[in-house]
């Protein structure tokens, strides 16, 4: 059990030690819904509630673009019914 353990750390160590020499940027789930809403209050705010719709619907499209251009939303499979 201590050997899956020790393992396990081993691999995450290496995961992040590899996204940090590449530069990659990892963005969560919490990042990206902070980064949605502020966008999202700085429309209302300065635009008022039509802007503040049109982010919310545009945003929501491109969601849905994103999700099936990375392949975790598959259209097709909800045609078919």
């Amino acid at each position: 059990m201590a050997t899956a353990t020790a393992a396990s750390r081993r691999k995450r160590l290496i995961t992040r030690m590899t996204t940090r020499e590449t530069g990659e940027c990892i963005m969560n789930t919490a990042t990206t819904g902070l980064a949605a809403g502020m966008a999202l209050g700085f429309a209302g705010y300065f635009g008022g509630f039509w802007a503040f719709l049109l982010v919310l619907v545009l945003g929501a499209a491109g969601l849905i673009v994103g999700l099936v251009a990375q392949g975790d939303l598959d259209l097709r499979a909800r045609r078919r019914r």
